[in-house]
């Protein structure tokens, strides 16, 4: 099913994933479902708008929707990745926050990127 929406990054996904489906390990404590209730605490996710091709921003948007209590941060950094890696400090304030506090960004946040792909690294971190 994941093929013809992701033909590229999907079958070479599920191929390394086939080990672990003979793995004699279970997880009593893991979440099946169903994914529209309430949780707890809200979820975070976080959106790439500028051209992320493993993980589509439409996906990021339709699964804030399909959980039941879900904040969509949406970040406009070019390619995979965001997070922790010195090209948005916004999105990091904004996980930092969320997994110490439990904070949320206000609706509708949306970080720039601090850098371009080609900038050289900053010594900052």
């Amino acid at each position: 099913m994941a093929g013809p929406a992701a033909p590229r990054f999907a079958p070479a996904r599920v191929y390394r994933s086939l080990p672990c489906t003979s793995w004699p390990m279970t997880d009593p404590d893991r979440c099946t479902g169903p994914w529209n209730r309430p949780t707890a605490n809200a979820v975070l996710l976080v959106g790439n708008r500028l051209g992320d091709p493993a993980t589509p921003y439409e996906d990021a948007v339709s699964t804030s929707h399909l959980l039941g209590r879900a904040r969509l941060l949406t970040a406009d950094v070019s390619g995979h990745g965001v997070a922790c890696n010195d090209r948005d400090k916004c999105v990091d304030h904004w996980l930092d926050d969320y997994l110490v506090n439990l904070a949320l960004p206000p609706v509708g946040t949306v970080c720039a990127a601090d850098r371009t792909p080609f900038d050289p690294p900053s010594a900052s971190r």
